[in-house]
């Protein structure tokens, strides 16, 4: 895809562009947000902005045009599902988009350096909804060690231009490379519980080469701008007043990232495959319900296939939810029964009308016998939704209205899984089952372990396959 890259300047911003083209994928364009005339540093919930006077040479560096814009940096909805509002900073962010779309109408896909945050990252996702556009987030959910390490070895030359931690001194670390930094970081993680990336806002970083860059930055002059003297842990950031670019050799891509190994003898798939069967429906249509507290469970088959099928189940479920005073939009869980998967495209295209955007049911659907089946599971009460639908390294993403998992009175529902490649969101070419299934498990640890209901004490400890 060709690919637009948020960049802010900082080592997260970068190296998820970095990443987006070892995956094959095309920069384009560059797109920052900056702050308003006469200030160093917004104070941004979404947005780097401190050492936002060298992102005009990115362009040059990169070889990509740049567009920019202001923000205000406001925020005026602080839900953790975000939903369109004037004034706040994320309409900014559209805004920017909306015009690298209007100029660059072949742009496809937003990169985004998100690492931990789930506020910026939804909020990221619901731009890239609104516009059409693919949200790529390669970062989401790595191991902060390892990724720190992993910028180091792919030779990304950052410094911190900001430290605000316990540990860390404006005067003492600011300029230093996240090379040189690296076992301090490490160092206070342990002795203080601080982000070794800065997830927490310990410190915000300032790229000045990286093998994409046909050149590089160096800082001719910078001053230590403090904002706060506390004495355990003083706030303080670098202006750079000049800077001169350098021109480079050409350096090679990025070491690219491996996909899963096939075991040995393992690389032709099977030629058969097993399918379930199940007595066809007989019925025109039969629904059915109970109702125990805040919980509901539905059914309703029809020996209707394909789109129709789909709606007829759909609209028969909606009727039911409806008589006790529920909707789709309390369903934690959906089990779909269709005859044959080829036509999924097409049946998914109408159990989307059904369906919110916002928080929406863990699915399954499995191709059994002929006719349609639509089970679901609703409540009154909490659910914890977990909804990534960027692509990343960390699990396949729910593109469609359904999320990965849903967390409900101490039970987290996973959605079902297959075996795609989480950076590609592809199904690996030549893999045999059992690869496949490994690899299928391995999306389900991911995202069991990071589904745990967030109101209760509970969690899932290891999933595993011998």
């Amino acid at each position: 895809m060709k690919v637009v890259a948020l960049v802010s300047g900082g080592k997260d911003s970068c190296y998820a562009a970095m990443k987006c083209v070892a995956y094959g994928h095309q920069l384009v364009a560059l797109a920052n947000l900056k702050p308003v005339s006469s200030v160093d540093e917004a104070d941004s919930y979404m947005y780097q902005t401190v050492g936002h006077e060298v992102i005009e040479a990115y362009s040059e560096c990169l070889g990509v045009p740049l567009v920019r814009l202001e923000t205000k940096a406001k925020l005026a909805n602080s839900d953790m599902a975000y939903e369109p509002t004037a004034g706040d900073e994320v309409e900014d962010l559209y805004q920017l988009l909306s015009i690298v779309k209007s100029q660059y109408p072949e742009v496809l896909a937003v990169s985004s350096g998100a690492v931990l945050s789930n506020y910026q990252r939804l909020r990221v996702e619901n731009v890239c909804s609104r516009l059409g556009l693919t949200s790529f987030g390669y970062l989401w959910k790595r191991d902060q060690r390892a990724l720190l390490r992993e910028m180091i070895d792919q030779q990304v030359e950052a410094i911190l231009i900001k430290v605000a931690a316990i540990g860390l001194d404006p005067n003492k670390h600011l300029k230093q490379s996240i090379k040189a930094m690296e076992p301090h970081l490490i160092l206070l993680e342990e002795k203080y519980g601080v982000s070794v990336c800065g997830e927490g806002g310990e410190f915000e970083t300032l790229v000045l080469d990286c093998p994409l860059f046909k050149q590089r930055i160096e800082i001719d002059r910078s001053t230590v701008v403090m904002t706060n003297e506390d004495r355990y842990a003083p706030v303080g950031y670098l202006k750079v007043n000049n800077f001169h670019l350098v021109d480079k050799k050409a350096s090679g891509m990025p070491t690219p990232v491996l996909q899963p190994q096939l075991s040995p003898g393992d690389a032709e798939e099977d030629s058969t495959s097993e399918r379930s069967s199940s007595t066809s429906f007989v019925s025109d249509m039969s629904s059915s319900s109970i109702v125990k507290g805040e919980f509901a469970f539905f059914s309703a088959e029809c020996k209707e296939e394909g789109t129709l099928g789909m709606r007829k189940a759909m609209k028969a479920i909606e009727k039911e939810l409806t008589a006790v005073g529920l909707n789709f939009t309390h369903a934690y869980y959906i089990h779909l029964y269709i005859s044959d998967m080829s036509k999924f495209g097409m049946i998914n295209k109408e159990y989307c009308v059904f369906l919110p955007k916002k928080e929406p049911s863990a699915r399954a659907c499995i191709e059994c016998g002929a006719g349609t089946r639509v089970d679901v599971a609703a409540t009154s009460g909490r659910r914890d939704t977990l909804h990534v639908q960027s692509i990343s390294e960390w699990a396949p993403p729910c593109i469609g209205p359904y999320a990965q998992s849903n967390g409900v009175s101490e039970v987290v529902h996973l959605a079902g899984v297959i075996p795609l490649f989480p950076p590609t969101a592809d199904i690996p070419s030549g893999m045999g089952p059992i690869d496949q299934t490994r690899l299928t498990v391995s999306n389900l640890e991911s995202v069991a372990i990071e589904s745990k209901p967030a109101h209760t004490g509970y969690g899932i400890h290891k999933i595993g396959i011998e």
